[in-house]
């Protein structure tokens, strides 16, 4: 751009300015007469004037009409004279050292207003400047665009080489076309711009602070930006224009754009950069969903080994159980039965009790521990997809990555942890070391290029020693809490420190570990014994960040501060942490020369405190994960030392994960190192060991104790009445009470019938039927037996299903079905109804236990359950997790968790780091389908429901405060909802929130998912870990993205119908078929790992998906993890079968393995493959037609099961030899087409075919026929076209039988007269398109009846004449694009020489052309040489000839067939396999295309 005045004016202005009267001109004339009678006035004005190519005279002549007005290279701090020219519209005022545009303010007709190159501060004057265009202000001293008024014309603003530190005021331009604010000190774009500024095209902010691609999001709201400059020769770079990605992300962003950085945008490079982010979103999304997949496995193996422990556990508390109420025979409420229980056995009775509940401590440990590392796990795995989902939007320029012992980085990291361990300080509190866990390295290119521009800014030469002493490494605490080190990771990872302190406070930073941690360690204090610190293991270790600084000027910190505790009336002995006990430092007590202050701890000089003011030259490296070791551990395993044995942390990832990608193993990793450091915890469980001790010392000594008082009585059948009453009669007492308590276990009872109708049991409160064989029970039965019944014990039986029918047990509390086969779920859903008043239940060691809800499920519908599976429900850490986070979800509820959802998000965007410049990099993941995108959705609804589930009853679900107004958003406005892991399976409040795009609903017990169907606008949705049985209430949404994953589905009927889904994951289900997919053609990402697929070909059915990239399918019945050999083959067979997948279970995919996958399947015939094309292998013994064309193969195998094989199509593969044939005796049609077969000698191998009558080698590079040895007696069809033949003259000798043959499309120049020596019964030639320009050979075929010569060069009607004068039987003939068919007499003349034929070059011989050629050939007869006929003139027209016998004659015979001989054979009409060759007129019923296939088993 140019300084330029514009030529067009204002008409307006310009009427305006015409319509000036005589006496405002007068008026103003002797203002300006008056006003320079100042000397410095008339100077001024006389400049003025000369500077514009007029006198002074010329001026005051016509004052008005002085419009335009130049002053440059002056020194005029002030320009009061500016009102004497109140006509001017165009004013240049540049290099004159301006300091205030106030003198403007009276110019109210001004269209353009240069004051570049001044001094000016303020923007201000310009207010009732309403015409006004162009501004611009370039090279002045403004700090600030808050002096800008409404400007309704203005167009173009430049501010370029000013101090600005933000942009305001725009929303007051609303004509504003062209913004140029480059070389300013902007930092930041937030607020800057409005979706109102709709006519903004031209931005130029090259040359500013903005570091970060988070920045170039705010500027998506100009829909008509169409230039932006963000690096200008003329001005400079922004650095964010160094970054990796800048142009692709820009691009993604802005996608109006049409010019950047002075380089116009093309259509190409668009498409590149929509291609390559949408791979990279892709790739994103894969790791998050493999992370996801990985992290399901780890839980679901911690589960399972937790399982094992807890049976232990439940199995001893089952042995204590039986024990105690044999001890005395008694119930669980301490009723003794039947005799008296000595002071030893009730001694003992508590050491049972003791041991009992030993057990349940250790059952509720397990689930304590279980549920914080899986807690934890989910925290680091939410906080891992938001770091993958930054690493995506900041196109990779921002990340966080762990490092490995081989990484020299990590080696640092830790020794300078080690090295900064002062022993000495740590001696009062018991730790004695500190071991690194883990380091993780902060890459932030935004930030990088900030501190290097800052250390430019300042002429630091890193090479002069002390500067380099100056750059050194220090400490800074990272805080407690999981969720605010969350937010402060993402702080310092995206902007460093400037958004965390204010701008003049110091950041404070130590080179002690001590004093970094502080602050932490003196919270645990209170967590001592004699061995020192004693906390929790999770307690013990910290993590810490590490930065990179320079000091630059540092001095000593001032004054020795004052303790803030003993000014508050504190206790003296409180202990304040060095770095934040004292006042907070500022710059303002240093001056701006001061960078950095410090001070020494007392006891140790060289240990410090730096307080940091330059924040640009604060840069964020390493974040370590340590732990301490402290005395305690010489009695007890230190915790986590599983880091300290990384063979055992691989192993057990091994275990877990035996394939994947090294990312998703770093992944999983990172985010599982809980449940490891769980699964390492409970392989060393010491306590395990000593309650085992216990319960069998309290049994072995309960054995000794117990004296059965009645003796052995074995039922060995069902339990009948008779056998009722005979225990009775044996061992119960009925004299003063009915029986309440009833012991029949261990005595090998079948079955409990129907016929069971004792009245012995009518008051029986207890009945013990464990440790039988009881298979069936007649519920109704025992239920009219004993209806007072109140505990019942059925356990260690075969009962396999559970069926209550009408049976009822009102009194019922305590049921044990411990021990038995049951799987059916389902059979517990009777229980509540018929069981009111159970609350007690055991279920444990069934097969139904391997489904991970099926206690949260029993808990969710008995309520009020109070013990399961021998722990009291308060006692399980899980189960009363999810009981207090289910929650009566009405309409009230709702309104209040999106009220407080909105209140905090709002307050995380300005509150949490009101300095932050860099942007919210994750903020546009709400319209994104991307599967990281919905733990940013879920962050704020999680808050608010761990707040409620904090504050609820456990009996009593939460409820808003009564009467009190809760403001947010209506409910039909919601957009977004998120709720994860409570009890609830009812979701029919979602109909409540009807404009939903986004849902997530994890870790619930959701069955039925109709009410779905009602939000037509969800397009993610988030089901995952539920019980979700069915998908066809999904059917016509317009869902993008859907996770079903860990649900109970067999099938996925419901998702065919959803065409707009890109990204599908249905993992850990029990789905066999995935056919139905098919129809998803917008699917990119599909994850359906560990299901129960049998097939892979099942798998590449859904090659024909357009769009799949990204696909995971591992832990299959087709993939099974464990059997390495199987994974390879179905990896390859994918890869083969789906070329364009980039991705496949988490593997990218190379072109080395594309090129396996080709080198294994490509050619060859496989079993699968003739599965698929024919059908199960019992059918390929009676199989009669069987297509493999199209297949790729250069092998021919596993053929010889078709015995009744009758026509193969081999066409258009890659064959090059063909003795896989030779089996195939039944063989009748075989096309070979389009394969390599030129140098085959084929007949050796047919020859073994005695059968077979068709043969097809079209487009094979045949070059001689003799060298394929061709000796079939009994082939009839031969098709040799589209090949490279020049010459027939051997090669057909030993097919006698041959009738059909087709030359086309070859080289042929002649059909040699020995080249049909042997083919008598040739009767259909085809030979077009070749060089043929004779065609002796014909002669011998005396049953020739069609011949087709098109387009070759046959030039002599006579000859061909000559050759064909013996083919008695010719009727169709076809010499079309010869040389011989462009002469008009042509056709007449070809009539007449072959008198058999009735259809000439496709068009059938009429009546009139045979006439015409009969009077041709009698005129020619006897007709002298010198007389020429005309063949055009009607025969009608000669008037003897008709009358004439001869002609009359020959007509006559020419009418009647019979004359003229038919073959002695008919035409061949075979199955046979031929290729098209367009449609024949004249030729009915014998075609030379494919011909119909025999209707043979497939």
């Amino acid at each position: 751009m140019v300084y330029e005045s514009e030529s067009c004016r204002n008409i307006t202005s310009a009427e305006d300015r015409g319509r000036a009267s005589s006496v405002v001109v007068e008026h103003l004339r002797a203002a300006i007469v008056q006003a320079m009678k100042s000397s410095e006035t008339a100077e001024l004005v006389a400049l003025i004037c000369d500077n514009n190519g007029l006198t002074v005279e010329e001026f005051l002549q016509a004052p008005h009409e002085f419009t335009e007005m130049e002053l440059f290279l002056l020194a005029t701090p002030q320009l009061p004279q500016l009102r004497l020219f109140p006509y001017l519209t165009v004013v240049k005022v540049m290099h004159v050292g301006l300091e205030s545009m106030e003198p403007f303010s009276p110019l109210h007709h001004i269209e353009e207003l240069w004051l570049c190159d001044n001094n000016i501060t303020v923007i201000e004057g310009v207010r009732q400047m309403r015409s006004l265009k162009y501004l611009y202000l370039q090279g002045n001293l403004i700090e600030s665009m808050d002096g800008i008024p409404s400007l309704p014309n203005l167009e173009r603003l430049w501010l370029c080489r000013n101090r600005l530190q933000n942009i305001r005021k725009l929303d007051l331009l609303p004509q504003l076309r062209s913004l140029w604010v480059a070389s300013n000190r902007i930092t930041s774009l937030e607020g800057a711009f409005d979706s109102s500024m709709t006519a903004l095209e031209e931005l130029n902010l090259s040359n500013n602070q903005i570091y970060f691609f988070g920045q170039i999001k705010n500027l998506s709201v100009l829909k008509s930006l169409r230039v932006l400059w963000l690096s200008d020769p003329m001005y400079g770079d922004a650095p964010i224009y160094h970054l990796s990605n800048y142009t692709t992300f820009s691009l993604q962003h802005l996608p109006h754009l049409e010019q950047l950085d002075g380089v116009s945008i093309t259509m190409e490079q668009r498409s590149l950069t929509v291609s390559v982010y949408a791979k990279k979103s892709i790739y994103y999304s894969m790791r998050g969903a493999i992370l996801n997949g990985n992290v399901a496995l780890m839980y679901k193996f911690a589960q399972q080994e937790a399982e094992k422990k807890r049976n232990f556990a439940r199995d001893a508390i089952r042995r204590l159980d039986i024990q105690l109420m044999k001890l005395g025979e008694y119930g669980r409420d301490g009723q003794y039965v039947s005799r008296v229980v000595t002071a030893e056995e009730e001694a003992h009775r508590q050491t049972l009790k003791r041991a009992r509940e030993t057990r349940e401590v250790e059952l509720e440990g397990i689930e304590r521990q279980l549920l914080e590392a899986w807690s934890r796990t989910t925290f680091e795995t939410e906080s891992l997809h938001e770091r993958l989902l930054l690493e995506l939007n900041s196109c990779g320029s921002i990340r966080l990555e762990e490092g490995s012992e081989a990484d020299s980085w990590y080696v640092n990291a830790g020794e300078l942890l080690t090295s900064r361990f002062d022993a000495d300080l740590y001696e009062g509190m018991g730790v004695t070391g500190v071991k690194v866990n883990r380091v993780f390295r902060i890459t932030c290119q935004g930030l990088r290029e900030r501190f290097d521009n800052r250390i430019r800014e300042l002429d630091v030469d890193l090479a002069d020693t002390r500067n380099r002493r100056a750059l050194i490494r220090l400490f800074s605490a990272i805080p407690r809490h999981a969720k605010d080190q969350r937010s402060f990771l993402y702080e310092v990872m995206t902007n460093g420190f400037p958004g965390l302190y204010a701008e003049d406070e110091g950041v404070p930073l130590t080179n002690s570990l001590f004093y970094a941690d502080q602050e932490r360690l003196l919270s645990l204090k209170r967590n001592r014994n004699i061995f020192g610190l004693t906390s929790q293991p999770d307690q013990l270790s910290a993590q810490l960040l590490v930065s990179r600084l320079f000091l630059g000027k540092c001095v000593a910190e001032m004054g020795g501060g004052r303790d803030t505790s003993l000014e508050e009336g504190g206790d003296k002995a409180v202990e304040q942490p060095f770095m934040t006990g004292r006042r907070k430092v500022t710059r303002r007590h240093y001056g701006d020369g001061v960078f950095s202050v410090y001070r020494a701890s007392e006891h140790n000089p060289a240990v410090k405190v730096w307080h940091v003011f330059d924040k640009c030259l604060l840069l964020p490296e390493y974040v370590i994960d340590f732990t301490y070791t402290t005395k305690a551990h010489l009695t007890i395993s230190p915790p986590l030392s599983m880091y300290d044995k990384r063979e055992s942390l691989q192993a057990l990832l091994d275990k877990v994960m035996p394939m994947g990608a090294q990312d998703a193993i770093n992944d999983a990793r990172t985010a599982g190192y809980p449940l490891l450091h769980f699964l390492h915890w409970l392989d060393s469980n010491a306590f395990h060991v000593y309650s085992s001790g216990e319960t069998e010392k309290a049994i072995s000594r309960a054995k000794e104790l117990y004296q059965p008082k009645h003796g052995l009585m074995l039922i060995n059948g069902p339990l009948t009445n008779e056998l009722v009453d005979s225990y009775i009669s044996n061992y119960g007492t009925l004299s003063d009470s009915m029986l309440t308590y009833c012991d029949i276990s261990e005595k090998q009872i079948h079955c409990i019938p129907e016929s069971l109708t004792t009245s012995a049991w009518g008051a029986l409160k207890t009945l013990l039927l464990h440790h039988n064989k009881i298979t069936t029970v007649a519920w109704e039965a025992l239920a009219n037996a004993a209806p007072t019944l109140e505990t019942l014990d059925l356990g260690n039986n075969e009962i396999a299903r559970i069926d209550l029918g009408a049976a009822s047990f009102p009194g019922l509390k305590k049921l044990c079905l411990s021990f038995n086969s049951c799987s059916a779920m389902d059979d517990l859903r009777q229980l509540p109804a018929k069981m009111p008043e159970l609350c007690c239940l055991h279920i444990d060691h069934n097969p139904w236990m391997m489904n991970k809800v099926v206690e949260p499920f029993c808990v969710s519908i008995m309520p009020e359950l109070q013990q399961l599976n021998g722990i009291a429900i308060s006692r399980h850490a899980r189960l009363s997790y999810l009981r207090k986070r289910t929650l009566m979800l009405n309409q009230s509820t709702l309104q209040y968790i999106v009220s407080e959802e909105q209140k905090l998000r709002a307050e995380s965007a300005t509150e949490a780091f009101p300095n932050s410049g860099c942007g919210n990099v994750l903020d546009d993941s709400s319209s994104s389908n991307n599967n990281n995108s919905d733990v940013f959705r879920s962050r704020y609804f999680e808050q608010v429901i761990a707040n409620m589930a904090d504050r609820v009853n456990q009996d009593r679900p939460f409820a808003p405060t009564a009467g009190k107004e809760l403001s947010g958003p209506p409910l039909r406005s919601v957009r977004a909802f998120s709720f994860h892991s409570s009890l609830s399976s009812d979701i029919k409040w979602v109909t409540l929130l009807p404009q939903l795009r986004h849902l997530s609903l994890t870790s619930h017990l959701i069955e039925d998912i109709s009410p779905l169907a009602q939000l037509r606008h969800l397009r993610t949705l988030n089901l995952n870990d539920n019980l979700v049985n069915s998908t066809k209430p999904l059917e016509g949404m317009r869902l993008i993205s859907l996770d079903l994953s860990r649900n109970c589905l067999y099938e996925v009927d419901g998702i065919a119908s959803l065409c707009d889904l890109r990204f599908l994951s249905i993992r850990q289900n029990f789905i066999t078929s995935v056919t139905e997919l098919q129809n998803c053609l917008s699917l990119e990402e599909l994850y359906l790992a560990d299901n129960n697929v049998p097939d892979v070909r099942e798998l590449c059915l859904l090659q024909s998906l357009p769009k799949l990239v990204s696909m995971d399918a591992a832990g299959n019945l087709c993939a099974e993890r464990e059997n390495a050999e199987k994974l390879t083959e179905y990896r390859d067979c994918l890869l083969y079968n789906m070329p364009k997948l980039k991705v496949l279970d988490g593997l990218p995919v190379a072109e080395a393995d594309q090129q396996r996958a080709r080198d294994v399947f490509a050619g060859r015939v496989s079993a699968d493959l003739l599965i698929e094309r024919v059908g199960p292998v019992e059918m390929w013994g009676t199989a009669q037609e069987v297509d493999l064309s199209h297949c790729g193969l250069r092998e021919l195998t596993l053929l010889d099961p078709f015995s009744c094989l009758r026509v193969l199509h081999l066409h258009h593969n890659n064959l090059e030899r063909i003795d896989g044939l030779s089996s195939l005796t039944s063989i009748v049609a075989l096309d070979l087409s389009h394969n390599r077969l030129g140098h085959c000698a084929v007949g050796r191998v047919l020859r073994n075919l005695p059968n077979i009558h068709s043969l097809s080698l079209e487009g094979n590079h045949i070059t001689d026929v003799s060298a394929l040895s061709l000796a079939l007696p009994r082939l009839q069809f031969l098709n040799l076209k589209g090949n490279e033949i020049s010459s027939i003259e051997t090669g057909l000798q030993d097919l006698p039988a041959l009738r059909e043959l087709l030359l086309d499309n070859n080289k042929l120049r002649a059909l040699g007269p020995d080249c049909f020596a042997n083919n008598h019964q040739l009767t259909d030639v085809s030979a077009d398109e070749n060089y043929i320009r004779t065609i002796d050979g014909l002669q011998s075929l005396p049953r020739l009846s069609i011949l087709s010569l098109g387009s070759n060069r046959l030039g002599d009607i006579r000859a061909i004449a000559q050759v064909l004068r013996h083919s008695g039987c010719l009727a169709a003939a076809t010499f079309i694009g010869n040389a011989v068919a462009r002469k008009p007499p042509y056709r007449v003349h070809m009539i007449a020489a072959l008198p058999t034929l009735t259809t000439l070059d496709h068009r059938e011989i009429t009546d009139d052309e045979r006439e015409r050629a009969e009077l041709m050939r009698n005129a020619e007869i006897g007709t002298p040489h010198n007389v020429v006929l005309d063949t055009t003139f009607p025969a009608e027209a000669v008037g003897g000839a008709r009358a004439s016998a001869p002609v009359g004659t020959l007509r006559s015979i020419v009418l009647h067939s019979h004359r003229f001989p038919a073959p002695a054979t008919p035409r061949l009409q075979l199955p046979v396999c031929k290729n098209p060759r367009g449609e024949q007129h004249g030729r009915e019923g014998v075609g030379k295309g494919f011909a119909p296939r025999l209707h043979g088993a497939r």
